[in-house]
């Protein structure tokens, strides 16, 4: 029947995303033959699809995104051609040396995020610092992405607290706070660092016997031929930025204070390296500012799939399915469950947790479930599926490092895929022994 060709045609279009991707095929393009398949086999009116769900779904992440990928973009630019990322990944190479740079990466990463930073512009931040030490280090660009999204959106669904859109809809919905689920979110967090860490010096030590080790793309450092800055003058910028953050985020609105924190980092980089980089600051601002369209509209256009996706009528067969799910098992595994149809057909995890908590959260709210509990393992299993091949923040951390599916998709994988899977189970374990 009907509903269940729509049905075919949603997963169809995911497949053809996955699998374009890998052939190195551009994913705005991908997005757009995506959304046709949609519509196609939903029998939705085509124009009208397009015009009310792609478009505005495009418009509103181009609209609340644009100002903060510029910035952020600028910002990576200014950090890595003064000198000022190798100066802080030199400093980090002192402190933990080679065997311990991807692992380093990871826990600045996560430092960033519990900080109050979005993925999306943590990637612009930390790329041009890890840069050099993988170059230094002689490990693989394509850990990259999965380190970058393990530090910044695993750990963070983890550890309680965290400054996360996620934390903040589960407590909205629960009427929890950031700080539920303390001794589960805390174990799962260890946990979870561990086995990260685990795999990915594994993974480096694996792909450098394969000689697959740092290949540079155009845009690499020759660190060692010009004068670092000081590391208290590279790093000022980037406690700037978290301190910025952290004063305005109860006047500001969270994007407005990011977009703030950014150009006062912008600034301050700027003016304390002002002698050594005035001949080329015009130049370092612009290529900046290029550098972030095509992420930006790419991310977008994924976004813009996303839109078409909740328009089609085979979503609410997705939603019926899910829904299902509360009868078959426990409440924590079935939400656990539910949740993931959300967060993987959407490809966000916040997308799919609002969805979840507007439509169906009382369904697995039952006297035997602690809030807390389920607040935390709520937020743990939104990072699941979130990141397969279509979600747009996987899309833009792969931009970022210049590296393709091929090579690095497999690490996300493993890392913001099959981890929080696990560590769903953990915490769900966890839960049901009476911790909280």
């Amino acid at each position: 029947n009907m509903g269940t060709i729509g049905v075919i045609g949603v997963l169809i279009s995911i497949v053809l995303i996955i699998y374009l991707g890998y052939k190195g095929v551009n994913l705005v393009l991908n997005s757009l033959l995506a959304a046709v398949i949609i519509i196609v086999t939903n029998a939705m009116p085509f124009w009208d699809a397009i015009t009310n769900g792609y478009i505005p779904s495009m418009q509103s992440f181009v609209g609340s995104y644009m100002l903060l990928f510029i910035l952020s973009s600028i910002y990576g630019n200014i950090m890595k051609k003064n000198g000022s990322a190798s100066a802080i990944a030199e400093a980090v190479f002192k402190v933990v040396g080679v065997k311990w740079a991807a692992i380093a990466c990871i826990i600045v990463t996560a430092l960033m995020a519990y900080g109050g930073i979005s993925a999306f512009v943590i990637v612009f931040a930390i790329y041009p610092i890890a840069l050099p030490l993988f170059e230094r280090a002689n490990i693989s660009k394509n850990l990259m992405p999965a380190i970058f999204s393990f530090g910044a959106v695993t750990l963070m669904q983890c550890v309680p607290g965290a400054p996360t859109g996620v934390n903040a809809t589960a407590a909205a919905a629960l009427g929890t706070n950031a700080f539920a689920g303390p001794v589960i979110g805390t174990i799962c967090a260890i946990v979870g660092l561990i086995v990260a860490s685990a795999y990915v010096l594994y993974q480096t030590k694996k792909l450098a016997a394969k000689g697959e080790g740092f290949v540079g793309g155009t845009d690499e450092l020759q660190s060692s031929a010009q004068n670092l800055p000081s590391l208290w003058i590279a790093v000022a910028p980037l406690i700037a930025v978290i301190v910025v953050m952290v004063l305005t985020k109860n006047t500001l609105s969270t994007m407005n204070a990011v977009n703030t924190a950014m150009g006062v980092g912008i600034l301050l980089s700027i003016v304390l390296n002002f002698k050594e980089s005035k001949t080329h600051i015009v130049k370092d601002v612009t290529e900046g500012l290029e550098a972030s369209y095509g992420t930006l509209i790419t991310t977008a256009a994924l976004m813009g799939l996303g839109g078409i996706i909740q328009m089609a009528p085979a979503f609410q067969s997705f939603s019926t399915f899910a829904d299902s799910l509360s009868n078959m098992f426990s409440p924590y595994v079935a939400a656990a469950l539910s949740l993931n149809v959300f967060t993987g057909i959407t490809a966000t995890s916040l997308g799919g947790l609002t969805i979840f908590a507007n439509t169906m959260i009382s369904d697995f709210i039952t006297p035997t479930v602690n809030l807390s509990a389920f607040h935390r393992i709520l937020a743990i299993a939104a990072g699941g599926l979130d990141t397969l091949p279509h979600c747009a923040m996987v899309a833009t951390m792969m931009l970022v490092c210049g590296v393709n599916y091929k090579g690095a998709y497999k690490h996300i994988f493993v890392l913001s895929v099959l981890i929080p899977i696990g560590l769903t189970a953990l915490a769900i374990i966890l839960a049901s022994i009476g911790l909280v």
